[in-house]
């Protein structure tokens, strides 16, 4: 499908405009993060993460191309910066602290909540989620997971499902955004950014 200049500029899916497109959308996730985290306060449930709490900060994730231009925008000078020790997000200071925690990727927003993921059985087949086919069921069938940090008590099967992240469509218009804008340019490592 080709996607007119027009449509681009209008839109803001121009190189030179995406990274506020996307500081926009951030703001979305933020706004629905803190609504499931207020949901569960108010059930006397609290989720595992606190400032300094970066067990799931590792090395080897990357981002979109349209997520590294808020990054650009916003912490233009990360890259003189040493990063943090190989095994870890090199984002990461010396505390546990995300040094661009306000243009964070997508996958550092919503880690940490319930997640409610939708697939069909032949996705998760072919992802080994499940090893075979149950008997009686169609591959088109939708079926539910859910996860959460393994250092949280939450019991995330008993959650409602408004109590839980479900990441399919912020998923999916991040990558329109990523694919309006960029193409089909490759993701970007995380590391890359402090690659002389």
């Amino acid at each position: 499908m080709k996607i007119s200049d027009a449509y681009r500029e209008a839109n803001g899916f121009t190189p030179e405009k995406i990274a506020d497109v996307v500081i926009g959308f951030y703001e979305k996730i933020d706004a629905r993060s803190a609504e499931i985290e207020g949901k569960l306060e108010a059930g006397g449930q609290k989720l595992h993460c606190h400032p300094g709490c970066c067990g799931c900060c590792r090395d080897g994730l990357s981002m979109t191309q349209a997520e590294a231009a808020v990054i650009r925008k916003l912490f233009p000078d990360i890259g003189s910066a040493e990063p943090h020790p190989a095994g870890a997000c090199p984002f990461l200071d010396d505390d546990g602290l995300c040094r661009i925690y306000r243009a964070r990727p997508f996958i550092c927003r919503t880690h940490g909540l319930p997640m409610r993921y939708l697939m069909t059985l032949r996705d998760a087949l072919e992802m080994g989620v499940v090893e075979t086919m149950p008997e009686g069921h169609s591959e088109d069938e939708k079926i539910e997971l859910r996860d959460i940090c393994e250092l949280s008590s939450l019991d995330v099967m008993a959650l409602p499902e408004a109590d839980c992240w479900t990441s399919e469509i912020a998923e999916a218009q991040l990558a329109a955004m990523d694919a309006c804008t960029f193409g089909d340019a490759p993701r970007v490592s995380m590391r890359s950014f402090f690659e002389k």
